[in-house]
């Protein structure tokens, strides 16, 4: 990775692509697939859009995830003012943020930093530079859990379109805002959610950079090799859920019993777990992101496992994350200014190069 991160030219490249510039969804190509005209598709994808199902489509930063490998989730009680709002929202280690109600606790953050010790200076930089409403009368309690990116075992946000698919099969959920679904929109947001009929617009990103376009593609291919980036795709505006649908944070234990490597295996194939990692925390294993129309889904998905595989799951901590709790999700905003940090840093290695020759 630091060769990319060391050139200007690349940086500038990845900085386009993880943001959707010269990126864009390939109508003819769902045209021909479906058999229908381009405007059909074309009024199937801007309701999607226009909705806010997805997003455009941009191709994922695979790379933070090692730059930035430490993952904290953290419970924390925090002032509810415009400056906290603020800094919640510009703060780059901030992959999301929920308002919650558990206990002292009123936020759920999660959090990508280098190491644990950064994480010690943000967090002292948060009440040193008061960043947030300091009250010397109030505890500022926290309940930090930590993990290696290196531990996620499942982030796969697009397997949700099948439960979003069964749903709308069985009449649970024929609706998203004010887009009534039908199978032809649902298709079309299969495939662009798992990156399929997405071009790269070389051209533009040719003339935006001053570089032969051939250059541009010949990077592309180099960043998709070394998984510095994915396969373009559509994501969902809150990453992990669908529109509409909920998201349960679970702390789980599963027992050393002789099943534990398949239940593992089964949440990992499992639609309604987008998300999933390794931890160590008081009695809990695993810390897990599922999503659910219903809470009456969950309990019964819960009581499945349960049922499947007695006696081996143990201790269970569930935290309920409905739409409106979702303060602050962007996986792109924390990609763009880790990408724009590393632009100034070789800009000032430059300058010193350059004082050092005068």
């Amino acid at each position: 990775m630091l060769q990319y991160l060391d050139n200007p030219l690349d940086i500038k490249l990845l900085k386009s692509i993880c943001s959707g510039t010269g990126v864009e969804i390939n109508i003819s190509f769902f045209a021909e697939k479906f058999h229908k005209h381009r405007n059909t598709i074309k009024s199937k994808i801007d309701n999607l859009l226009n909705n806010r199902v997805i997003e455009k489509p941009l191709f994922p930063f695979n790379a933070l995830l090692n730059e930035l490998s430490l993952l904290v989730i953290e419970k924390i009680n925090l002032p509810r003012d415009p400056k906290t709002n603020k800094w919640i929202e510009e703060d780059p280690h901030i992959w999301a943020a929920y308002f919650v109600k558990e206990e002292e606790y009123n936020t759920l953050l999660i959090e990508l930093h280098q190491d644990f010790f950064n994480y010690q200076i943000w967090k002292e930089k948060i009440f040193n530079d008061e960043l947030i409403t300091i009250d010397p009368e109030q505890v500022h309690y926290y309940e930090p859990i930590f993990s290696s990116t290196k531990s996620i075992i499942k982030n796969k946000p697009e397997d949700s379109i099948r439960i979003i698919k069964k749903n709308f099969r069985n009449k649970a959920n024929p609706f998203i805002g004010n887009l009534k679904f039908d199978e032809l929109s649902i298709e079309i947001l299969k495939m662009l959610l798992n990156g399929k009929g997405i071009r790269t617009n070389e051209n533009q990103l040719s003339k935006k950079l001053n570089v032969h376009r051939k250059t541009i593609q010949r990077r592309i291919d180099l960043y998709l090799r070394d998984d510095i980036v994915g396969t373009p795709k559509c994501m969902f505006p809150r990453i992990w859920s669908p529109p509409l649908y909920f998201t349960v944070l679970s702390l789980l234990q599963i027992k050393r019993c002789k099943q534990r490597n398949r239940i593992v295996k089964s949440l990992t194939i499992d639609p309604h777990v987008a998300f999933i990692t390794k931890i160590n925390s008081r009695n809990y294993d695993f810390a897990m992101l599922s999503n659910f129309y219903k809470i009456a889904d969950h309990l019964e998905w819960v009581e499945s496992y349960n049922t499947r595989f007695q006696n081996c799951v143990g201790a269970i901590k569930n935290t309920y994350l409905s739409p409106s709790m979702a303060f602050s999700i962007d996986y792109n905003y924390v990609t763009n200014i880790f990408l724009e940090n590393q632009l100034k840093r070789i800009r000032g290695k430059e300058y010193l190069e350059f004082m050092n020759i005068l």
